[in-house]
């Protein structure tokens, strides 16, 4: 049986929490997230207001998703290689999604880890 240390935490599943003040990154089976972040500010600069009984809104509410994808591109590589320091690919990544955060949002994060990370 192999001894519980850096290399058996490296093939674990990773979890990921983007909050709108922090995020919160680390490995399934720990009990704490291993590193807390403040959330850049300027990937949720990116959303202009919309009133809820717009049912279309929900969809258009992005002012511009090219800077959005690259912002989130930018905090998302800081994010593992800087503070987590681990090679993502081929690893599983559970995404914690918020019901407040914009559909696009989640979506955007998920096409981000699925092309540039290969996860």
């Amino acid at each position: 049986m192999e001894k519980l240390g850096i290399h058996s935490l490296d093939r674990g599943c990773i979890v990921i929490d983007i909050g709108s003040a922090y995020t919160k990154i680390g490995f399934i089976g720990e009990n704490y997230p291993r590193k807390i972040v403040k959330t850049s500010l300027s990937i949720f600069h990116h959303f202009k207001q919309f009133h809820p009984s717009d049912r279309y809104s929900l969809y258009n509410c992005v002012e511009d998703k090219k800077k959005l994808k690259a912002d989130l591109e930018i905090f998302l590589t800081q994010l593992i290689f800087n503070e987590l320091m681990v090679k993502i690919q081929g690893k599983n990544v559970y995404l914690c999604e918020n019901y407040y955060i914009n559909r696009v949002f989640i979506e955007t994060v998920a096409h981000i880890l699925f092309t540039k990370f290969e996860v």
